[in-house]
């Protein structure tokens, strides 16, 4: 038999560094810091330029102030009214009376207009009848409220006539001591609805009087009964008026270039131009609105609400948040001159640090704004005090001026640029800039919502 080998000098050998673990555990630390810091970092937010047409608050409110006065009673008593509401009377016209016994006026209301209506007051009222019946073919229906309208009034002027009637022909002469008749003193328009500012001028008008807007209320319309120096009537004497309107200073700004106002009454959606004065009463603004006709239509009302208008103006709409300055070199545009690839740029003074021999070298300059004179380039591009040679004139041009711009941070590149912007107008949230501005923003570019969070020429992530 063969004897067996010993083995001998066995070696053992300690296991190595696994290098795929190492390069997995760096990958999981790596992933783990990034997912820390994007739960931490704050993000930036993404707000897109539009073009838009800026709106501004131009609801206001409007006192109306008109030549006018309003007729109190003499004496407590029953009242007759002798003319409907908001109409025209004339001179002398027995307006009211008051009957204190009350005789009178049950009279008129005891009496049927049937009674004081003639042949002829019946004919011409059916002649209306009929006219409107052979004119009204489908496509007139819509002027049935004017025919009711005009019935109507048809009808309570012969009301009018026929009390006027009864009273004259009752009343003996003289008229007795507990009838009291109220007439015109002029031509005018009236109006049963009368109110606490009824008088008031604008020598009278106090900035207080507008916070009764909101609250303010009517006297009963055609009382029956009446107290002794209770308003009855108010008496309208011309046809012009006036609608003092409050403005706030942007406002007060955009129609102080108008020769004419254009407006809309909310009320009804009546739309007019009118001529107007911008005035001070105590340290308020307001817009005088001059008007020549339609008084009748606002006879009951006091305060209306006004919808102003002026020339809108398009833009660019960015939020003020998007909204930063920055401070840029200066430097005379004559000095800029252009490299090999077309680039304007500058020649910057390079001194040898061993020869201490001047030297220059060109190099290209990112522009932010041209003022005409001078061109706005980046800060971290040069250095305060370097000196920029003029080519043709061989004179030297030191960097210390600095000046600001106003102006957003665009993003559509995937990092913070800075691009100047021109207000135009603003309200509380959200600026209206000029559109295409050199250097400026373009339509559907990305800019950074709040500037706060943006890094210059930072990486967006």
């Amino acid at each position: 038999m063969k004897k067996r080998k010993k083995v001998e000098n066995i070696k053992k050998y300690k296991k190595g560094i696994n290098i795929g673990i190492v390069i997995f555990v760096f990958i999981l630390i790596y992933l783990g810091i990034l997912v820390i810091n994007y739960f931490t970092k704050s993000h930036l937010k993404i707000y897109e330029v539009k073009k838009e047409t800026f709106s501004q608050d131009n609801i206001v409110n409007g006192l109306i102030l008109r030549e006018e006065q309003v007729i109190n009673a003499s004496h407590s008593g029953y009242l007759n009214y002798y003319f409907p509401d908001n109409t025209r009377v004339a001179k002398d016209s027995i307006l009211f009376s008051i009957d204190e016994t009350k005789t009178y006026f049950d009279l008129l209301n005891n009496a049927t207009l049937k009674d004081g209506i003639s042949e002829d007051d019946a004919s011409y009222i059916n002649k209306m009848i009929q006219s409107y019946k052979k004119e009204s073919l489908l496509e007139t229906y819509h002027n049935l409220a004017d025919f009711s309208d005009a019935i109507q009034n048809a009808v309570q002027e012969l009301s009018n006539q026929y009390s006027i009637s009864i009273i004259t022909d009752s009343v003996p002469d003289p008229a007795p001591d507990t009838l009291h008749f109220y007439y015109a003193e002029a031509s005018g328009l009236i109006s049963y609805n009368t109110d606490p500012l009824c008088g008031i001028q604008l020598s009278t008008v106090r900035p207080s009087d507008f916070a009764l807007a909101e609250s303010y209320f009517e006297y009963e319309n055609r009382k029956s009964m009446i107290e002794a120096e209770k308003p009855v009537i108010k008496y309208i004497t011309s046809d012009q008026w006036q609608i003092l309107c409050e403005l706030n200073e942007a406002q007060k700004k955009s129609l102080g270039s108008l020769d004419k106002i254009e407006f809309t009454i909310c009320e009804d959606g009546f739309h007019a131009s009118a001529d107007f004065d911008l005035i001070e009463i105590g340290e308020q603004s307001y817009a005088l609105i001059y008007m020549n006709e339609f008084v009748q239509n606002y006879l009951d009302e006091r305060f209306l609400s006004i919808e102003l208008y002026w020339q809108t103006t398009e833009g660019f709409k960015i939020p003020l948040t998007s909204i930063t300055e920055k401070e840029f070199y200066v430097v005379p545009k004559q000095y800029f001159t252009k490299g090999n690839q077309n680039q304007l740029g500058l020649l910057v003074e390079v001194i040898d640090s061993e020869t201490g021999a001047a030297d220059y070298i060109f190099k290209t300059s990112t522009i932010y704004y041209d003022d005409g004179l001078y061109y706005y380039i980046d800060p971290s591009e040069f250095s305060l005090g370097q000196n920029i040679l003029y080519p043709d004139a061989f004179s030297m041009y030191t960097i210390e001026l600095k000046e600001s711009l106003e102006g957003v941070y665009n993003i559509n590149k995937g990092y913070a640029l800075f691009r100047r912007i021109e207000r135009i107008t603003q309200n509380d949230e959200y600026c209206l800039v000029k559109e295409n501005t050199e250097y400026g923003l373009k339509l559907y570019d990305h800019i950074a919502l709040d500037a706060d969070t943006a890094v210059d020429s930072g990486i967006i992530y």
